[in-house]
């Protein structure tokens, strides 16, 4: 899978009672729809996905892959614990259309800190899924875990947020997403193929200039 452009990395709106708030989902969609950016992560990081329930994640990702204009990208944002239930959740957005999934590592739990739990838990989830996944560097990941990912075929690339330009010539030939804006620049001189930005949910234009 090839990877170009400004993803939104999408906040995601609630309503005064805690709901997902649809109709404003439809609308930012439609709303980003009408810029030049690639697509958008539905459900990750920034739109609370570890907060979300596997139904209303679900809900979440069908309002955004039946409002997604033509040419734009869907990726599934997907934190579980567990690798049978982040699986499940992939192929779920698989279901949908989603192109790929971004996959992050469980945070704040100690058997996860060790090379050896990532590299199983990606590569777990990976072989598992019926679309690509795209690992998320949140907290960063060693560069010696990321080129041992790159070689798995179902592992497309990786989204950094750690800042640290120097980090994307270490893996070469492993596309690297940039997640850090007040290096953003650097990054893409010094070989990103792409962003996944929060600062893009309120000025898109602006990401897209760079």
């Amino acid at each position: 899978m090839k990877f170009q452009g400004i993803y939104i990395d999408t906040a995601t709106p609630f309503n005064h009672a805690g709901d997902l708030y649809r109709v404003k989902v439809e609308h930012n969609i439609g709303k980003w729809n009408r810029t030049s950016v690639a697509g958008y992560v539905v459900g990750g990081y920034i739109g609370e996905g570890a907060l979300l329930s596997a139904q209303e994640k679900s809900e979440l990702w069908g309002l955004a892959a039946a409002s997604v204009g033509e040419g734009k990208t869907l990726i599934a944002g997907v934190g579980c614990a567990g690798v049978r239930e982040a699986a499940a959740q992939v192929n779920c957005g698989a279901g949908l259309g989603y192109a790929a999934a971004l996959v992050e590592a469980p945070r704040g739990v100690s058997p996860f800190e060790t090379r050896d739990a990532q590299l199983l838990y990606f590569r777990s989830i990976a072989d598992r899924a019926k679309i690509p996944i795209v690992v998320e560097s949140r907290p960063d990941l060693a560069v010696e875990t990321l080129v041992a990912l790159a070689s798995h075929p179902n592992i497309c690339g990786v989204v950094d947020h750690s800042g640290n330009s120097g980090r994307i010539a270490e893996v070469e030939g492993f596309p690297v997403l940039w997640g850090h804006e007040p290096t953003l620049w650097d990054a893409l001189q010094k070989g990103a193929v792409a962003a996944v930005l929060r600062l893009a949910n309120a000025a898109p234009y602006a990401t897209i200039a760079l």
